[in-house]
């Protein structure tokens, strides 16, 4: 296995991995100088592990507001010391506070959905600001961003909210729910075990994803979170470049009879499966693993199941 710090990664797979667009990184490069990648005898631009690193955190602290002018050019940890100390002012700190009383986990969570029912986002962000900062990742995942997720889709398909005000709601979300991924990812955890979370396409739903990545940061698994909504060929070329054990693939609810989805995993399971386990993560029928005899396969229904094989794995 080649080491970590010497991989290189082209523009399509950074944006994969950084939430970026391609097009923003290469915005970045040319108008500010984020960065100055490798290249190859082509001119095609290759990324290192580090780079990597830098390009989530300048979309962390983008995405808190402050503008790309001003930080493009600070080093790697001027870059981390603005993230913190943007964390500690805006009360957002991921690091629990011993000397805080404990949270009550029931409460909590039916004071966050009756602030969901009374569309008081101030009272929402306050809410998880809290239990992110005093949960466990585990936690905050299954009792806070599921319910409340929940909560705001059913609202929104019954016409309760606008798609506005539920998109509002999920943008709340995935913002506290970075704030600890992308915390894990600072701690640097490397291992033997390498974990890919993605979706295939049709899969549009980014919260199934979202959750399976706050489970890896509670077990402490060294994971790679990518785009939803991933062609074939992009899900198995980002295997092989990351040199992933495990590929956790979010599928579409209600796609066992949709042909293009199963044909979709015909061709990753076909070209992965003899070197790295598959969890199909979603409402997928089983018939259709042995049906279609997709080995090193396995069907993941929900999120729980999913917390108790990464306990085993």
């Amino acid at each position: 296995m080649s080491d970590e710090s010497s991989k290189k990664f082209n523009i399509q797979l950074a944006a994969q991995l950084s939430g970026l667009s391609a097009h923003t990184i290469r915005a970045w490069e040319k108008r500010y100088q984020a960065l100055v990648p490798s290249r190859t005898p082509n001119g095609r631009r290759l990324y290192s592990t580090s780079e990597i690193d830098r390009l989530i955190i300048l979309s962390q602290l983008t995405q808190l507001g402050t503008n790309i002018g001003q930080i493009a050019r600070l080093s790697d940890q001027e870059l981390k010391d603005t993230y913190e100390k943007l964390m500690q002012n805006a009360g957002l700190t991921v690091e629990k506070d011993s000397t805080k009383k404990q949270l009550n986990i029931s409460e909590t969570k039916g004071r966050l959905l009756d602030a969901v029912g009374n569309y008081n986002v101030d009272v929402i962000s306050q809410l998880l600001s809290e239990a992110k900062n005093e949960l466990p990742p585990k936690v905050f995942a299954l009792d806070m961003i599921e319910p409340l997720i929940n909560e705001v889709r059913a609202r929104r398909d019954n016409s309760s909210f606008q798609d506005a005000q539920a998109q509002a709601l999920f943008a709340l979300a995935k913002f506290h729910a970075g704030n600890i991924i992308y915390s894990h990812f600072e701690k640097g955890l490397k291992s033997a075990s390498k974990i890919v979370l993605t979706s295939v396409e049709k899969e549009h739903h980014t919260f199934p994803l979202l959750i399976s990545a706050l489970l890896c940061c509670h077990h402490k698994k060294f994971f790679y979170y990518l785009n939803s909504n991933l062609p074939g060929p992009s899900i198995v070329d980002a295997v092989y470049a990351t040199e992933a054990t495990l590929l956790i693939l979010s599928v579409p609810v209600n796609s066992n009879e949709d042909k293009e989805v199963i044909k979709l995993l015909d061709t990753v399971i076909e070209a992965l499966s003899s070197k790295v386990k598959i969890w199909l993560l979603g409402d997928f029928d089983t018939k259709l693993i042995s049906e279609h005899r997709w080995k090193n396969t396995k069907k993941i229904k929900n999120h729980k199941e999913l917390d108790e094989v990464l306990v085993a794995n």
